[in-house]
């Protein structure tokens, strides 16, 4: 039992967390949720596809039920020094 401790603990204190690493399809979280999908990585340059919310509008000739369009795709180009 004392072996296995006196093994287990440099380990712990050796480890370190890895660097993230990034590539296309990705999917970029704030706070727990999905803000993005990252297209691709050029250089100290990526390109992020998200999405706006949908845009509503109150139902007009259909009740009182909102008529929404889908959300538009929007492009970001981020500096990977900003992640």
């Amino acid at each position: 039992m004392a072996a296995a401790i006196l093994v287990a603990a440099p380990a712990i204190g050796v480890s370190a967390q890895e660097p993230v690493r990034l590539s296309a399809g990705d999917s970029i979280r704030v706070d727990g949720e999905i803000v993005g999908t990252i297209l691709n990585i050029n250089g100290p340059m990526m390109t992020v596809l998200s999405r706006e919310a949908p845009r509503c509008r109150a139902g007009e000739m259909h009740g009182d039920a909102p008529i929404c369009d889908p959300a538009p795709l929007i492009r970001h180009t981020v500096s990977l020094e900003e992640v």
